[in-house]
C-alpha cells in the first residue's frame, strides 16, 4: 500500500503544479529613475533609524517612528512590487521530500 501511495501522490502533485506554473508567468516590471531614487532614499532613512539610539526617545517619539517605518514599508512594497510566491503543491512536494529523505 505504501509503495503505491507515494508515486500516486507525487503524480497528482505534479499534474496540479503544471497547471499553476502555466499561469504564474509574470512580466518583469522595470522601475523608473524616479522610483529608484525614492527606493535609495527609503533605504537610507531606514538605516538612519536603525542606527538611532532609541533609548533616549520618549514614548510618543517611538510611536511616531514606528508609524513612519510602517508607512515606509508600505511605500517600498508598492514601489518594489512582487515577491516570492510558492504554490501549495510545491510546498507539499518539499515537505514530502523532507519526510522521505
Amino acid at each position: 500500500m505504501k509503495k503505491l501511495f507515494v508515486p500516486l501522490f507525487v503524480a497528482v502533485a505534479m499534474l496540479t503544479s503544471a497547471n499553476t506554473m502555466a499561469f504564474d508567468k509574470k512580466e518583469k516590471v522595470e522601475i523608473s529613475e524616479k522610483d529608484q531614487k525614492r527606493i535609495v532614499e527609503i533605504s537610507n532613512r531606514v538605516e538612519e533609524i536603525r542606527k538611532m539610539d532609541k533609548s533616549d526617545l520618549s514614548f510618543s517619539e517611538r510611536k511616531a517612528l514606528k508609524s513612519e517605518l510602517k508607512q515606509i514599508k508600505n511605500e517600498a512594497n508598492k514601489l518594489g512590487g512582487g515577491g516570492i510566491y510558492i504554490s501549495a503543491t510545491a510546498i507539499l512536494i518539499i515537505i514530502l521530500l523532507i519526510i522521505i529523505l
